[in-house]
This record gives C-alpha cells, sequence and structure tokens, in this order.
C-alpha cells in the first residue's frame, strides 16, 4: 500500500530510501516525490523507523503479533542490545518511574545565545513587512505554484513572514510543544533545513518572477563558485 496521498496510485509498488528510514510508495508516487525532502516525509519516515524498531523488539521478545509493546518491554530490549543510550529521556523515566522533570521557566544558555545571535544578525527582522500588495499577491503565486504539493513547507514560510514573521526559535519552540520527544536544538535543525529547502526551491522562480538575474543573487546555504 502506497504511503502518499495521492488521487492515483500505480500498481507496481517500491521501498524509497529516506534519510535513515524508508517509505513504502507506488511508482507514480515516487516519481513524483523521489529526490525531494518535506515535513510530511521526514514525520512519516520517522515513524516507519520507530515501527520497524518497535516490531523488532517484539520479535524477539517472543511477544505474539498484534501485542502492544510497552515502554518498560522496548526499554528492556534496548538494554539487552546496548542501545538503551538511545532511548528518549521520557521512555527512561516511565521505566525507571522516576518523576517528570520539573519545568524550568525561560530559556537555557545555549537558546539564549541562538536567540541573542538571531537578535544581534537581524534575522528576526521580516523585509517582506515592507513589500506592496502587488508583490505580496505575486509572492503568494509563485509560492503556491512552485510549493503545491508541499503544504508542509507552506505553512512553515507562512509562519516564518506572515506579518512581522516569527523569529527561528520561536517556531522551534512550537514545534517542540507537539514533538516533545525531540530537543529544542533538534527542532531548530529542523526549522533550519526545512526553510532552507522551501527557500532554494522559490529563489530561482522568484527571481524569474520579479525579472531579477538569479545568476548575481545567492542564498546563504549556497556556495560560490569560480
Amino acid at each position: 500500500m502506497c504511503q502518499r496521498e495521492s488521487d492515483y496510485h500505480d500498481k507496481n509498488f517500491i521501498t524509497m530510501r529516506y534519510g535513515h528510514s524508508a517509505i513504502r510508495l507506488c511508482w507514480h508516487c515516487d516519481n513524483q516525490v523521489h529526490g525531494h525532502n518535506s515535513p510530511a516525509h521526514d514525520e512519516l519516515a520517522d515513524r516507519n523507523a520507530a515501527e520497524w524498531v518497535i516490531n523488532q523488539a517484539r520479535i524477539w521478545l517472543a511477544l505474539p503479533e498484534g501485542h502492544q509493546v510497552t515502554t518498560h518491554e522496548l526499554s528492556w530490549w534496548a538494554v539487552v542490545k546496548q542501545i538503551s543510550d538511545l532511548l528518549p529521556e521520557h521512555a527512561i523515566r516511565i521505566s525507571l518511574r522516576m518523576p517528570a522533570p520539573e519545568e524550568k521557566p525561560g530559556l537555557s544558555k545555549s537558546e539564549l545565545a541562538i536567540y541573542l545571535a538571531d537578535i544581534i544578525n537581524d534575522k528576526h527582522k521580516n523585509n517582506l513587512a515592507f513589500c506592496t500588495d502587488g508583490e505580496g499577491i505575486l509572492i503568494d503565486q509563485v509560492v503556491g505554484s512552485v510549493l503545491s504539493r508541499h503544504s508542509g513547507l507552506i505553512a512553515l514560510l507562512h509562519e516564518r513572514y506572515d506579518g512581522k514573521g516569527k523569529n527561528k526559535i520561536v517556531m522551534a519552540a512550537n514545534l517542540q510543544r507537539h514533538h516533545q520527544e525531540m530537543s529544542i536544538m533538534t527542532c531548530r535543525r529542523r526549522i533550519d533545513t526545512w526553510l532552507s529547502l522551501a527557500e532554494s526551491m522559490l529563489h530561482e522562480p522568484m527571481c524569474d518572477a520579479f525579472d531579477t538575474n538569479s545568476e548575481r543573487f545567492y542564498l546563504k546555504c549556497e556556495q560560490k563558485t569560480a
């Protein structure tokens, strides 16, 4: 069964390698998404990897198919396989019956350093606030056309640039609230990666739309070549 939502699916299937995991796709969907990353695919690949690990633990523990592996069972399997250091902190706390960590207000030193660096570099400012209505409409048209199959990236761009825009550390904090198993630094790296991907995809089409020579301008993630 193809794991990608589509109005059409081919009868043939392929397992596409994706990062540290894989995604089951039909040939049609593989042609559509091959070589392209997106937040939706990241989440699907992570879920596939997690389900594979849980199934391997169930098989090793000789538990029947359909059994819902508990946190304690998964932790025991991880200890035996000598990979307990990969367990998330909340799983370890559940297994050892430790109380939940006390929530401390504010930012850590590393988080504060990133936030201050963003302010110093003016990364928190949104220059799109100064564009005309016509320019804004043209930008929306380009974004909608280029990223029509990547709704997650469009939502991320709205969060980053709508109105005065949001700082990346705030976006990372919002992401962590929905994925508490990830650290703030992991969330920050994902936000950076997704935004860089979206901006790379939009760079040349946006330059064409505004009649600008894209070869004269480089994204921060691009390196000039002689």
